[in-house]
């Protein structure tokens, strides 16, 4: 059975009597027929009714309001005809004062359906751009820290255990994350024999500030012979090149 909404011939009395006019309209066109004012609100009428004059009862059956003898209401017959005229040749694109918006829904319920369906679609494509904008600036953000966090662990190839504050504090400001910190530091610590009495195994279980302290503590009072040790241990930055 074909649904109601897909039939050839509207089910509404309303939407019948609107494609008849379109019909009707479109005939007399096609002939090089002279056609009046309102052609199509006209036909219209005639099709709804089966009479060629209008009355007052017949622009109530599209507006229940209208009143013509209300005085403090300037909306004339020929208003509504006017803006009829102009729905049905628009296939209800067009709705205009003095029409109720519920009469392009009446008429041309899938002038409704295709507005909302290109309301969602671009409201989705929106949202698609939206997604992909956002995760171009994540991706950016991203290739920015990576690009900072892999300066800052070169840089700490370079110092020696007596450096290790100033070189916290460059990355903190920098916004490195102190789980990245810490990781490039304890590999970092492997490289100094006077770091050894460090807890390595319990490195990542105690507080980082806890951690670089001991590191700070260690390297406190280290001896002259030992702090040339460390300074030999670090790559040559001329040979390097």
């Amino acid at each position: 059975m074909i649904p109601t909404h897909l039939a050839l011939v509207p089910w509404h009395p309303y939407r019948q009597a609107v494609w008849l006019a379109i019909a009707q309209v479109e005939a007399r066109r096609e002939t090089g027929r002279r056609l009046a004012a309102y052609p199509y609100a006209h036909a219209f009428f005639r099709q709804l009714t089966g009479r060629v004059t209008l009355s007052a009862k017949d622009i109530r059956m599209i507006d229940i309001t209208y009143r013509p003898g209300d005085r403090r209401r300037s909306t004339r017959m020929d208003d509504y005809l006017d803006a009829l005229d102009t729905l049905i040749a628009s296939r209800g694109e067009q709705c205009y004062f003095p029409l109720p918006g519920d009469v392009r829904d009446t008429l041309f319920p899938a002038v409704d359906r295709r507005r909302r369906q290109r309301f969602e679609h671009r409201l989705a494509m929106k949202h698609v751009r939206q997604e992909r904008h956002d995760k171009e600036i994540r991706q950016h953000k991203r290739r920015r820290y990576q690009v900072r966090l892999a300066q800052a662990e070169i840089e700490l190839a370079f110092i020696t255990p007596g450096e290790l504050d100033s070189w916290l504090r460059r990355g903190q400001q920098q916004g490195i994350a102190e789980t990245d910190l810490s990781e490039r530091v304890l590999a970092w610590t492997a490289r100094f024999p006077c770091l050894a009495e460090l807890d390595r195994y319990s490195w990542a279980a105690m507080p980082f500030w806890e951690a670089t302290l001991q590191v700070s503590l260690l390297s406190a009072g280290l001896p002259a012979a030992v702090r040339e040790d460390n300074r030999s241990r670090i790559p040559n930055r001329l040979a390097r090149r």
